[in-house]
């Protein structure tokens, strides 16, 4: 593939003042298609500060200065990038559109973001998110060096800017152009573009509603709470009902007195033997509507139902009562039974363990 920039040494000109400002719009404002791109000290578009704002034709990036100049309160460069003829390529436009609006009130619209449109094409499949290097190196065969990005964090508002800076900076713009070409013909090709339009109307919008909050109210909130609290003692219940048959014991609550649990959890995990049906409608009763950890075999043991109510990023190594390993590994008991050594009554091992990795 021939790209329009050079990578080694992408072309940029460094704008602190008025007059580069116009020459670089000017120059900007007939393009059809532009490629956005900011850099920062942080995350955060409210405790971070805006450093940069590169803005790229297919084969030069301006790189625009925020320090320097109020840029939101320059009409031309404000109407720039509110101009909705002109399309404006970002990489996860959001945080882009988030700082620049919170630093100088300019809403960038138009938006083509890759990162969006890679997960249009890719149907979700793959994560939730999709590098800038991941798509250089996947539609150009170029290798984005990223490191650097970590040296604008530092930076005072007096900082100045090494060549290395301004070059990523400017190379992040460019590498915009030849991925959205490439994405634009699959989009075409596979008639998803009015799909991906969708998607990219959603960046602004979302940016908006995270910019801005959402209204709380705390009691209807809290009269939830208690809702869900109530519906959880329902189904607690109804998973005792439908458990003390197999253990064949004669509690009063499973839940409400220890002992109970841990006999229960006891018979559970020794010598259970109960068929997938009967494990499914357990996990049902107590709300669980996910089996997908659950064995697809039609004989369970009480193991395989322990396990599958696990978190599967639980592991633990512990010992029951009469010195042999408990051992849980990826959220699955391949050793050992659940009892009162290895549970505890109120601070066993088992329980802190869950408690201090998932809290309460």
């Amino acid at each position: 593939m021939e790209f329009k920039f050079d990578l080694k040494d992408p072309k940029y000109e460094y704008i602190t003042d008025i007059d580069g400002l116009n020459r670089a719009v000017e120059i900007l404002e007939k393009q059809r298609v532009i490629a956005v791109d900011v850099e920062s000290t942080s995350l955060d578009p409210f405790t971070g500060t805006l450093l940069m704002i590169q803005i790229s034709s297919e084969d030069t990036c301006y790189v625009f200065d925020t320090r320097s100049q109020n840029l939101g309160e320059i009409e031309r460069f404000k109407n720039l990038l509110e101009n909705s003829s002109i399309v404006k390529l970002l990489h996860n436009g959001k945080f882009d559109y988030k700082f620049i609006k919170t630093k100088t009130k300019i809403e960038v619209v138009n938006i083509f973001d890759t990162m969006l449109a890679e997960l249009v094409l890719t149907a979700g499949l793959g994560g939730r998110y999709f590098k800038l290097t991941d798509l250089a190196k996947q539609y150009c065969d170029i290798d984005l060096d990223k490191a650097i990005r970590s040296s604008f964090y530092n930076m005072s508002p007096n900082s100045r800017f090494t060549e290395e800076q301004l070059k990523y900076g400017a190379l992040d713009t460019l590498v915009l152009f030849p991925i959205f070409e490439e994405q634009l013909k699959r989009l075409q090709k596979e008639n998803l573009l009015d799909i991906a339009k969708l998607e990219f109307a959603t960046t602004r919008a979302v940016g908006n509603m995270e910019l801005t909050g959402i209204y709380l109210d705390k009691e209807k909130w809290r009269s939830i709470l208690i809702d869900l609290a109530v519906k959880r003692d329902a189904y607690l219940k109804e998973f005792q009902d439908a458990v003390r048959p197999m253990f064949n014991i004669s509690t009063t609550d499973l839940f409400g007195n220890i002992t109970d649990a841990i006999t229960g959890n006891y018979i559970l995990t020794k010598d259970m033997k109960l068929t997938r049906e009967e494990a499914v409608n357990i996990m049902y009763a107590i709300g669980m509507n996910d089996f997908s950890n659950l064995k697809s075999a039609k004989s369970l043991d009480g193991k395989d139902l322990f396990s599958a109510i696990l978190q599967n990023t639980l592991s633990f190594i512990g010992e029951s009562k009469d010195k042999k390993d408990v051992i849980i590994k990826n959220g699955k008991l391949i050793e050992g039974v659940i009892d009162k050594a290895s549970i505890g009554e109120e601070s066993g091992s088992l329980i802190r363990r869950i408690y201090v990795k998932y809290g309460d």
